[in-house]
């Protein structure tokens, strides 16, 4: 048997989990396909059969190791017999929805849980709060007992819920049956065992009763998703196996019937020499169920970034070039990171990849990317392997993704710690001893520009736009969260004007959620109320650590005029994957098993259920259509 990762189904899946979102490069790029299967207007070709897949894979595989080669709108709604104003999931792009653990629709919150349940809760009005219903998901996939299924998020609309699974066959993930017979292995059995990345529909016309009206997949995991009109968009990643030409395509699923990923719906970058992933475009219309899905064979993904057009994909590489030095005696081998992007033209099931770019250094995360009109602008932070030298730069790509502009060389020596774009103005934290918010101007794509900065101790991991010419910013300070208010109506003079930190210096820990999850931000600028989970350990002395642990919600006022003002708290037992929202004049917050309802005005607790263990779960026996209580 080969000992190449690509080629054997159980090292294959597990460097697919455990190796780094890169692969250095150095390979000759042959061109396969034909321009007759070109998509998006030819600029991507696909592939014209599995067999000449399966000859690019060959001609690509790296020597060694893979590292070394309309969603509902929050708005005034009927809520029972109020018209109430609810929240809705902390988005980056308006009218583009993100999947989250928790929606409502203004009178009932859909809680995902752990356990791969949803939690269906009558929530208004909040004084007679119940579970209403519970959808056990792993039934209604005709998930078997060695499955294990862990929900992703979800989307709700005016009257469907869809449930983003990633479906995983069990023990069979790491090892597949079929080698332990007979010591052979197929790409057909990497197929059956790998991760599937599912959108499963319930109609919630009747909350109290979920329908599950079908469901599609791909296989692969889910990396992210959002939602247009009435289109989910999931993005899933899947290892690129093959073995002696024959490789393990993608594959489709659409209410338990499975079939392979037509050769022509598989694209490829010539440009590129990553061959690592396949990386799925999965698109499901929640009305129709009609779907579609496309896949480019390339490397592991990085940040991803939807706005109402366009879907930008990216792809960290680390290029090897070697550097010989003016004496000509000596060279060294330099690793750098880059990244791709690519940009896809969405319109409901119709995707196209419609222009490909490149810039120095690599992504924080998705906001680090924005659109404004035909620009498409990027933070990134520059840096080598094994080299102290990192620095940071801003790129502005054109409706082709060329660099039209370029601000570099920002904060030599610190990385990327946030960044929030605010129609022409990005506000760029970095840090390494200290926080400088950077305030830099777009207004000309040519030429961004730094106008001013700060600098304070600490740093701020997510940034929020408050009211005009002032951001909020979530990080910490020492080893304590810290909530600051920055105003920047003179953007050559930043400054901070307000800030809250949770805790005593040198005799507590504290942290937030909000710092790497940004979908447990809660801000209404009606209101200026922020909600954040938190927890934090506070010890008696610096030597003593047998202290008290708090964990909880953290209310805050937040306005220009009265700065970062802590209101109250909501405390609960612990908090995990912590959540809040609000309808009308009551405040829900959430942990991993209870909800609890709080008046906004005061905090007064109105009622509380513990949704974990409140209703037996409504069994859905995989049929689509069919629903039953369970014994």
């Amino acid at each position: 048997m080969s000992a190449n990762p690509r080629r054997d189904p159980a090292l294959a899946v597990f460097w697919a989990v455990v190796l780094s979102a890169a692969a250095i490069s150095s390979m000759v790029v042959v061109t396969y396909g034909s321009d007759a299967n070109d998509f998006g207007s030819g600029f991507l070709p696909a592939f014209g059969s599995y067999a000449q897949l399966g000859s690019y894979l060959d001609d690509a595989d790296p020597a060694g190791l893979p590292y070394q080669g309309s969603p509902r709108t929050p708005n005034l709604a009927e809520s029972g017999s109020d018209s109430a104003y609810f929240s809705g999931t902390n988005v980056q792009v308006s009218g583009v929805d993100e999947a989250d653990a928790v929606k409502t629709d203004g009178e009932y919150i859909y809680r995902a849980t752990q356990h791969a349940c949803v939690s269906v809760i009558k929530a208004v009005p909040a004084g007679d709060m119940e579970v209403v219903a519970t959808i056990d998901i792993p039934p209604a996939l005709g998930c078997n007992d060695t499955t294990y299924a862990s929900i992703d998020g979800m989307i709700l609309f005016d009257n469907k819920l869809a449930v983003l699974v990633n479906v995983n066959p069990g023990s069979a993930w790491w090892y597949s049956a079929a080698r332990d017979v007979d010591q052979t292995s197929s790409p057909a059995d990497y197929a059956e065992y790998t991760v599937r990345a599912v959108i499963a529909v319930f109609d919630v016309s009747d909350p109290t009763s979920p329908n599950l009206k079908g469901w599609t997949g791909v296989s692969g995991g889910i990396i992210t998703s959002r939602a247009v009109g009435t289109t989910v968009y999931v993005i899933a990643q899947q290892y690129a196996w093959w073995d002696q030409g024959v490789p393990a395509v993608p594959i489709a699923y659409n209410n338990g019937v499975s079939s392979e990923q037509a050769a022509d719906r598989i694209y490829y970058d010539p440009e590129s020499n990553d061959t690592l992933c396949y990386i799925s475009m999965l698109a499901l219309d929640v009305q129709s169920l009609e779907s579609d899905c496309v896949s480019i064979l390339a490397g592991f993904h990085s940040a991803v970034y939807m706005s109402q057009d366009y879907l930008y994909l990216t792809m960290l590489k680390w290029t090897h070039e070697v550097a010989v030095p003016d004496d000509a005696t000596s060279s060294e081998s330099v690793t750098t990171a880059t990244t791709t992007i690519y940009k896809v033209a969405v319109e409901g099931l119709d995707m196209q990849v419609v222009a490909r770019g490149d810039v120095n250094g690599a992504l924080l995360n998705q906001y680090s990317m924005d659109q404004s009109g035909p620009y498409l602008r990027v933070a990134t932070t520059t840096r080598s392997w094994f080299v102290n030298d990192e620095s940071n730069a801003v790129y502005v790509l054109g409706q082709n993704l060329d660099v039209v502009g370029a601000l570099e060389d920002i904060a030599p020596g610190e990385s990327i710690y946030a960044a929030r774009f605010q129609e022409d103005t990005l506000y760029l934290v970095t840090f390494r001893q200290t926080d400088p918010l950077f305030v830099i101007d777009l207004r000309n794509p040519s030429s961004p520009k730094i106008m001013g900065d700060l600098e304070m101790p600490g740093f701020s991991s997510y940034l929020h736009p408050v009211a005009e010419g002032y951001v909020l910013g979530i990080g910490s300070t020492g080893s304590n969260l810290k909530v600051a208010l920055y105003d920047v109506t003179d953007p050559t003079a930043p400054r901070e004007v307000s800030n809250y930190t949770f805790g005593d210096l040198g005799r507590s820990y504290s942290y937030t959620e909000a710092q790497w999850d940004f979908k447990a931000v809660l801000f209404d600028a009606q209101r200026g109320m922020l909600v954040i989970p938190a927890s934090c350990w506070t010890y008696p002395n610096e030597t003593d650590y047998n202290g008290t642990q708090w964990s909880g919600f953290l209310v805050f006022d937040v306005s220009p005029e009265g700065g970062v003002v802590l209101r109250g708290t909501v405390q609960h037992d612990w908090v995990n994957d912590g959540r809040a929202l609000y309808i009308g004049e009551c405040l829900y917050t959430m942990d991993s098993t209870t909800i609890k309802a709080s008046l906004i005005t005061d905090l007064s607790l109105v009622s509380q259920v513990d949704f974990a263990e409140e209703a037996e779960p409504t069994w859905i026996d995989g049929t689509v259509g069919s629903a039953s209580p369970s014994a």
